[in-house]
């Protein structure tokens, strides 16, 4: 079932429309996420109640996001089965980005794929507070 998220005062939030996205979040990254190793994050995700992840590729032309429940995220995945994925599929091209939480101060970016679209990247990660 998908939750639907609210603010203080119960109105909808919907973190994909611009005066939402920056409303009670921080930035977690300071650079794209372009290659397949582990990037550190500026904070300590567990302080947040979900992660808003933004991609894309192509210069971000294609774009594609994610919002994370930090409550449902499994740390030192060794076996990395719980892996998400970020991607956009068009009949022009597609790209995808399997990534996972090796802690909670960390991503890691296990492969990207594209066809048809170059340079698939993780752009934003957010930690939003609601």
């Amino acid at each position: 079932m998908n939750e639907v998220l609210k603010d203080k005062d119960e109105k909808i939030l919907n973190p994909k429309i611009p005066r939402y996205e920056k409303r009670g979040s921080t930035k977690l990254n300071t650079s794209s996420l372009t290659l397949s190793q582990t990037y550190t994050l500026s904070d300590d995700i567990e302080k947040y109640d979900y992660l808003y992840v933004i991609g894309g590729a192509d210069s971000n032309y294609f774009k594609a996001s994610m919002l994370i429940k930090v409550s449902d995220i499994v740390y030192n995945n060794t076996n990395n089965n719980h892996s998400y994925m970020l991607s956009n599929y068009t009949t022009a091209g597609h790209f995808a980005i399997n990534f996972v939480f090796p802690s909670k101060t960390q991503i890691k970016i296990l492969d990207r794929n594209n066809s048809g679209w170059g340079n698939p990247a993780i752009t934003e990660v957010y930690g939003i507070n609601l």
